[in-house]
């Protein structure tokens, strides 16, 4: 007899964990192609095709409305940053002498007139967001109301019941159930995110937003669905026409006419079009013209489009942050400038003689001014009272409040004791130079 050599129990392995590595290999393909698509940052190019209903267009207004406060609140940041910056350069002008005394004075200074402007800007541009909100708001819950009523359910009629030969004047009453959940109806999974897969903005203050026509709005000039009577009962129910009575009948039991509303809808369309642009008319970027709608209770698309570009324009004027200024930038500054020429007697500074002053107070290195002037300035210490103790502290952890007002006291204190030493050791040195004499 021929013997048939059997396969080795290593080849049989490698069979068995092929055949696996190809089925593991067709679970992740078929996996990947039915994952449901992530969450996106939704741009012109692909916002139209990602909200599609009432409420998702309601939590894409939300989320604008968010990202508006967003921006304010940062921009508020960069100003008390810089609160806190201006704050140690004053703290550290009182501690130093000479040329890096003046220095420190000058960058106090600016600091404190970039402060102001930025909260005088700020103020304004609330002013512009506050109204701009009031306005999305006032939108977003007539949207998400739009919603709501959209999902609401008509029951289908119970069978309408008639005695016989029932007078003309005495209508048959049918009840029809409404169906409607505003609290699950539209609602929000997260602040600041779109639909159920959590959707960003991609442009969270641009001039643009989506908001659909105002006629979706209103509901439709008819009811929509289709309405219909329906024709039950028996084995054989059917509608019946006889002479001038019209009606509905059964071999075995009597017909039930009913009135089929359950796929009844007030709106034309649960997914209205949306567009995404500014006020029409303005494809140049310009806002439009304002129109007085705050007495309007719900705003229409025109008036959303302009206070979201007018509060968007609000919040794209660049702050600066002091943390971050640059040595080359000094001689651009002109209240700096106007700073550093009191400080170092009032004589007009130009060109070559700016960049020498420039250089003498900040040195010439950028490396070495942000490490001499704003790293290393959080970790100085200076004396504060405590209550009844002076303690050291980190000027960073003295920026403010109490603490502040403390150190910076004690430390003019101090400054005012060491000029009172000095006119004292001078008018000494003159009395007895008097009398030499």
């Amino acid at each position: 007899m021929i013997s048939i050599p059997r396969p080795s129990q290593g080849f049989v392995a490698r069979k068995l964990q092929s055949k696996a590595a190809v089925t593991t290999l067709a679970v992740l393909v078929l996996t990947k192609a039915v994952e449901p698509q992530s969450n996106q940052a939704l741009t012109e190019a692909n916002l139209n095709d990602q909200i599609a209903t009432r409420c998702d267009k309601a939590a894409y207004l939300a989320a604008r409305a968010h990202a508006l406060q967003a921006g304010l609140k940062s921009h508020q940041n960069i100003a008390d940053d810089n609160q806190k910056t201006t704050a140690q350069w004053e703290l550290q002008s009182l501690k130093t002498t000479g040329e890096r005394r003046l220095a420190f004075q000058a960058l106090a200074a600016y600091g404190n007139a970039v402060v102001r402007q930025q909260r005088r800007d700020i103020d304004a541009t609330q002013q512009i967001l506050g109204k701009a909100l009031m306005i999305l708001n006032r939108r977003i819950g007539a949207q998400a109301a739009t919603s709501v009523i959209d999902r609401t359910i008509f029951s289908d009629t119970g069978a309408l019941t008639t005695s016989s030969h029932q007078a003309d004047s005495t209508p048959i009453s049918a009840s029809v159930a409404l169906t409607a959940s505003p609290e699950s109806g539209c609602t929000l999974k997260e602040v600041g995110k779109i639909g159920d897969k959590g959707h960003t903005t991609g442009q969270p203050t641009g001039k643009k937003i989506s908001i659909f026509d105002d006629s979706a709005m209103k509901p439709a000039a008819t009811l929509q669905g289709n309405p219909q009577f329906t024709c039950t009962g028996g084995t054989t129910p059917q509608w019946q026409s006889s002479g001038n009575a019209r009606g509905c009948s059964s071999d075995n039991a009597k017909g039930e006419i009913k009135l089929a509303l359950s796929k009844a809808k007030l709106f034309a369309s649960a997914k209205p079009a949306t567009t995404f642009s500014t006020v029409e008319g303005t494809a140049t970027g310009a806002c439009g013209t304002a129109e007085d709608i705050e007495k309007r209770l719900l705003p229409k698309e025109a008036a959303v489009k302009y206070e979201v570009c007018t509060a968007s324009t609000a919040l794209t004027k660049p702050l600066e942050k002091l943390a971050e200024l640059k040595l080359t930038e000094l001689a651009s500054k002109p209240m700096l400038v106007a700073a550093v020429r009191e400080l170092t007697g009032g004589a007009k500074l130009q060109r070559s003689t700016l960049t020498t002053t420039l250089n003498k107070l900040f040195g010439s290195d950028q490396a070495t001014f942000q490490k001499d002037f704003i790293k290393d300035v959080a970790s100085k210490q200076t004396k504060h009272r405590d209550g009844d103790d002076l303690k050291d502290a980190e000027l960073q952890t003295l920026i403010a409040g109490k603490a502040y007002t403390r150190a910076i006291s004690y430390l003019h204190h101090q400054n005012s004791k060491a000029n009172a030493a000095k006119e004292s050791t001078a008018e000494s040195v003159k009395l007895k130079e008097e009398k030499k004499v």
